[in-house]
């Protein structure tokens, strides 16, 4: 019996390490590579293009970045046919100032050159937000894993502990009667 109360006490420590860990894993570098590898590697993909304005397919993040292109075009055009589409380079643009009627903005243009000779421009926030998503999905993901597993956990801890009482309760009255 004391097996499995350690037992729980373990796993209830694990998961709250986990959940720690879960918790502040945008500032724990080696947690947010095992939770999200795909955000680090286009994050760092991002960070490349930043300083030297290109990324190409032997660079790292642009297999990342270039599935969330041709996901997200595909989706915006459907009547096209991308399997033969490949991403072939990745350039960046200078950040040029926008104005409008309510706010002045920093816009990054991208532009994708593609295996069919076709270039796209692509902003650059747009492409950061759907990167964002990849680390939020990841992480809501690991914390609902974790939610559940404490669940179960709490309920074989009672399931338990109501066992025990019972078999008490029982061998106490056992105890009674043969007195």
């Amino acid at each position: 019996m004391k097996s499995r109360t350690y037992g729980l006490f373990v796993l209830g420590l694990m998961l709250e390490v986990a959940g720690f860990l879960g918790g502040h894993a945008e500032n724990i570098q080696i947690v947010m590579s095992i939770i999200a590898p795909q955000y680090v590697s286009a994050k760092q993909g991002l960070t490349h293009m930043e300083k030297s304005m290109s990324l190409s397919p032997d660079q790292n993040g642009f297999d990342v970045l270039s599935r969330i292109f041709l996901r997200n075009f595909a989706d915006l055009y459907p009547e096209k046919d991308i399997s033969q589409m490949k991403v072939v380079k990745i350039t960046r643009s200078r950040p040029v100032i926008s104005f409008s009627r309510l706010h002045a903005g920093e816009k990054v243009e991208l532009l994708f050159s593609l295996s069919n000779e076709q270039e796209i421009k692509w902003e650059l926030s747009a492409l950061e937000a759907l990167v964002d998503s990849l680390k939020s999905q990841r992480i809501f993901g690991l914390s609902v894993l974790i939610f559940i597993l404490g669940a179960v956990s709490l309920i074989v801890g009672f399931v338990i502990e109501v066992g025990e009482q019972k078999k008490r309760t029982n061998d106490a009255a056992a105890n009674k009667t043969l007195q």
